[in-house]
């Protein structure tokens, strides 16, 4: 009976957590917004440059910030919208329509954070020769700054560096005018830099403090991951953020696909703010886990990918 029991138990855990999956995957709605001022936009526009706020202090990170954030496009093709190019899965991919003038633009959010360099990873030869990334504070890009332009992509992973740096636009933007072939493909595009810290007041360390709105587990970085090849693929570990908007007690658990446990990465009381912790799955076989965090009566869950 004890057997049969456990049984249940792995087979309710794992059903639990595909209902979650589900939820996460089909929950966001496409968001439609229209960007006529970027048509023909040149690279001699764009005076405007949002000033840092005083109270923010730049941080030396390298955080991926476009990662899970509200995507739009110009055009999409099928099943591969947007948000597509700024899951961290290197697998999957933004396509456009056609080619011509097309863009993404990523929401960043309207928390502090600072950034100084933009990734290009584009699919195969879907590449842009001529394209620009761009930034502004609002939505319409009604004013905005490009702050890299190129008339000579060659694809691959491309990564720029962004004048005027460090940023701290809400809204970043890849524009594309001239396609190597037919039509664009991303598999990602990533903003380099750091979360600021903000709050009225400085802590005894001598930072400010910006707490989260809410719970949050974040998608993991790189995913899929792997220790083969290079690159992206070179690497037996993967980044899982978390945010707390108040301290408590917090469980960061991975579990394999039967509802087992593999790892326990926090066990712990941890202060509010936003973690990270390092997943190292080299001993691992490849497959599809699970990870599960939760605090009090919140249980949040994402998928992970090891490619072996």
């Amino acid at each position: 009976m004890k057997k049969l029991m456990s049984g249940v138990v792995v087979f309710c855990f794992v059903l639990g957590v595909s209902a979650n999956l589900l939820a996460q995957q089909t929950s966001s709605a496409a968001e439609v917004v229209s960007v006529p001022q970027l048509t023909g936009i040149s690279a001699e526009i764009g005076d405007f440059v949002a000033p840092m706020k005083e109270n923010f202090r730049q941080g030396t990170g390298c955080t991926n910030l476009a990662l899970g954030r509200p995507a739009i496009a110009s055009s999409s093709k099928g099943t591969n919208t947007p948000n597509l190019a700024v899951d961290g899965n290197i697998g999957t991919f933004w396509r456009s329509n056609t080619g011509g003038t097309q863009y993404v633009r990523v929401d960043l959010g309207a928390g502090a954070h600072s950034y100084s360099q933009a990734t290009v990873r584009w699919q195969g030869v879907r590449f842009a020769k001529s394209f620009k990334v761009v930034v502004s504070n609002v939505a319409n890009f009604s004013t905005y700054t490009i702050v890299f332009s190129t008339t000579t992509g060659a694809g691959g992973d491309q990564t720029v560096s962004l004048s005027g740096a460090p940023r701290t636009e809400r809204y970043a933007l890849l524009h594309m005018t001239v396609p190597n072939n037919a039509y664009y493909a991303v598999n990602e595009f990533e903003v380099c830099g750091d979360f600021l810290k903000e709050t009225g007041k400085e802590t005894a360390g001598g930072e400010f403090e910006t707490l989260p709105s809410a719970i949050a587990l974040h998608p993991n970085y790189p995913n899929p991951f792997s220790p083969l090849g290079r690159g992206t693929f070179g690497n037996p570990t993967t980044n899982i953020r978390f945010s707390l908007p108040q301290e408590a007690q917090v469980s960061l658990k991975i579990y394999n696909l039967i509802g087992c446990e593999v790892a326990t990465l926090v066990d712990e009381r941890r202060r509010a703010g936003t973690h990270t912790v390092t997943f190292n799955a080299a001993n691992l076989p490849g497959g599809v886990y699970f990870a599960v965090l939760k605090v009090g009566e919140v249980k949040q869950t994402r998928r992970l990918i090891l490619l072996k």
